[in-house]
């Protein structure tokens, strides 16, 4: 049961084992919250602003707005990590928008 809950949440492998628990640091449970997911992806320019754009409702999972930092992402959501559909963010025109993508290019 706790070998695929961390299978789930991509913090252990398919062939992973009890050695392979037993090794985890805090910072592989770390860099499955959302507010690091958000980092990664490009979506924020640091994760301070990962959590401020969280918390204001700018970020959403499969499309339904998440504002829990601490969120923990699994695998499957990974890829569906966007901004909100009525957030400013959403238009690339907005001056935040592009700042983030030239600081990632």
């Amino acid at each position: 049961e706790l070998l695929g809950t961390l299978q789930r949440y991509g913090i252990v492998g398919a062939t992973a084992g009890m050695d392979d628990i037993l090794s985890l640091k805090v910072e592989d449970i770390l860099e499955r919250r959302l507010q690091t997911v958000v980092y990664r992806k490009g979506l924020a320019r640091s994760m301070k602003q990962a959590r401020q754009l969280i918390t204001h409702g700018h970020i959403a999972i499969d499309g339904k707005r998440v504002s829990v930092p601490s969120y923990m992402v699994t695998v499957s959501e990974e890829a569906n990590i966007a901004y909100y559909a009525t957030s400013s963010f959403v238009d690339e025109a907005n001056g935040e928008r592009q700042r983030i993508m030239n600081q990632r290019a």
